[in-house]
């Protein structure tokens, strides 16, 4: 999922051939190493070592501490023969960032480990049972300097080491749609037969409505985050520094949208789970509420990916807070902060938005100013005290991971929700007239669902920090038309369910086992032939 992604992103012409090639043939298996023991997401911090010998034009790997182990990456444990590895480089004495670089790490012939290189499978996991994590230690491990993959900068370069963490942002960026494709199976698999006799209980039309919701407004997210991540290797060659700011802007958006689909998906798993399991133990699907208990944690822990978004999110605060408002240089998905800077007096956000009970809340301009204004409050109240702790002379690593960790993580929550709210809507109104009407209708309902949920979870903060004003008939204003939202979607739950194009197989919500059996016949039998070769060639290839 990254090896490939990230040789392309990474690889120079030559390279690419080569190993393309090898890959296409099968004669090697890749994986991505970069998480370590002590760090992960936090790419800077990783402590693997690619020293330069000019003797011989090599590069001497090694890992330097029990903390520097590589741990976790798929594929690791058994299968991989080579693998992307994220190393600090060192030329000359002189530290290049961290760069990636693609080694051997066994024997073609024998799957042995190469001399220098440690590497096993880390056994038992809470979950992703199915894949062979790994780890890997390297002692004076000597690569060629062909090793390095080198696209954008030779050795020496001032710009080398910026881009080697684009390859992992491909993968982040797939966890988006992966988890609302996910979601989206279990919702059919439970709802729709329900769906089909039109049998939904209120209770179960309201959660329906909710997690649609949640799931469209996730593919139009996932819509802008790939075309940033094109933007961004458009641009690699052509103009680095152009190319920087969308990484920049991807990183900040995946890292942050990674966990907030993660938890969402989480959450409403568990729900389907509880009110529909018959359905899911029949079709065997349980095992993706099972599987998504460990999303929290793997590609990045949820929390700490959190914290990067809020750290870009707290920059874009000092910007507002310390400019004159103009050239804020903030990028496309955070313009709805921008447009909303003007209200920004003294470092905080001044304007409290009244809501007329004879204007109806339900409008994308006016979600859009509540989640832009909560996420300003809170953002810049938090710059204000992060700024005076540094003041008072407190470590920043103490501040971030301790005594402001919450907050910080609570901001980082909310931007993105509100970052979701507002580029969904974009990429709607960019699809809005070759749609039919009826699916825009649908479409906008859901926006605007996904939008007024997202202000009633948080209305005690957004009173509390006078970005509305209270009144004795807000909340009857909030749920009068998420009802109505609500509502309206439910009504048209067949239509959309269809809508998803499920295939049969994906589904088996009707314990329709013949389908089943008939779909996969011509696909076991050659998965047995390929078994069959496999098992043999591996059984001369290793020990196991």
């Amino acid at each position: 999922a990254a090896f490939y992604p990230t040789l392309m992103l990474l690889g120079n012409e030559e390279q690419i051939k080569k190993w393309k090639e090898e890959l296409n043939d099968v004669r090697v298996i890749g994986g991505y190493a970069q998480t370590e023991i002590a760090h992960g997401s936090d790419v800077k911090s990783l402590q693997t070592t690619a020293t330069f010998d000019p003797k011989d034009a090599t590069f001497v790997l090694n890992s330097p501490s029990v903390t520097s182990v590589k741990f976790w990456p798929g594929g690791l444990g058994i299968f991989a023969t080579h693998i992307i590895c994220h190393a600090k480089m060192i030329v000359k004495g002189k530290l290049y960032g961290v760069q990636s670089f693609l080694i051997q790490i066994r024997d073609l012939k024998t799957y042995e480990p190469l001399e220098g290189v440690d590497v096993g499978d880390v056994g038992m996991k809470f979950g992703n049972m199915w894949n062979d994590n790994g780890y890997l230690r390297l002692s004076n491990l000597r690569v060629p300097l062909g090793a390095l993959l080198c696209n954008v900068e030779e050795i020496g370069g001032k710009d080398a080491f910026k881009f080697g963490y684009g390859g992992m942002l491909n993968l982040r960026c797939f966890f988006v749609i992966f988890s609302v494709y996910e979601l989206s199976r279990v919702l059919a698999i439970v709802m729709g037969e329900k769906v089909n006799k039109n049998d939904l209980t209120e209770e179960e039309k309201v959660k329906y409505s909710e997690i649609i919701s949640f799931i469209y407004s996730g593919v139009f997210t996932w819509t802008y985050l790939m075309k940033t991540y094109k933007k961004f290797t458009d641009s690699m060659t052509s103009n680095p520094k152009q190319a920087l700011k969308y990484l920049n802007e991807l990183h900040t958006l995946a890292a942050g949208f990674k966990p907030y689909n993660g938890w969402k998906t989480i959450q409403y798993l568990r729900e389907l789970v509880a009110k529909h399991n018959g359905n899911l133990y029949s079709t065997g699907f349980l095992h993706i509420y099972q599987e998504f208990n460990a999303f929290n944690t793997y590609e990045g822990d949820n929390s700490v990916l959190m914290q990067q978004t809020a750290r870009e999110v707290l920059k874009y605060m000092g910007k507002i807070a310390n400019s004159q408002k103009e050239n804020l240089g903030l990028p496309e998905s955070a313009s709805f902060l921008a447009d909303l800077a003007k209200h920004v007096k003294d470092g905080q956000y001044q304007k409290c938005l009244k809501i007329d009970p004879k204007d109806d809340i339900a409008k994308i301009s006016t979600i859009e100013e509540i989640l832009g204004g909560f996420v300003l409050k809170k953002g810049l109240l938090l710059n204000s005290k992060f700024s005076k702790y540094v003041e008072n002379g407190d470590a920043v690593t103490n501040i971030w991971n301790a005594q402001l960790q919450k907050e910080i993580i609570d901001l980082a929550k909310a931007y993105i929700a509100a970052v979701n709210f507002s580029i969904a809507n974009k990429e709607f109104q960019l699809k809005k007239n070759d749609l039919k009407y009826k699916d825009s209708q649908i479409l906008q309902a859901m926006l605007l669902l996904q939008g007024l949920q997202t202000i009633l979870i948080n209305l005690n903060e957004i009173l509390g920090l006078n970005v509305i004003q209270a009144s004795p008939t807000l909340l009857n204003d909030l749920l009068d038309p998420i009802l109505k939202l609500q509502t309206f979607i439910s009504s048209n739950c067949k239509y959309v369910i269809e809508s998803l194009h499920f295939k049969k197989y994906e589904l088996l919500g009707e314990n329709d086992l013949q389908t089943y059996s008939e779909t996969v016949k011509i696909y076991h039998e050659k998965a047995v032939a390929v078994y069959k070769d496999f098992a043999s060639q591996f059984n001369t290839l290793s020990k196991l």
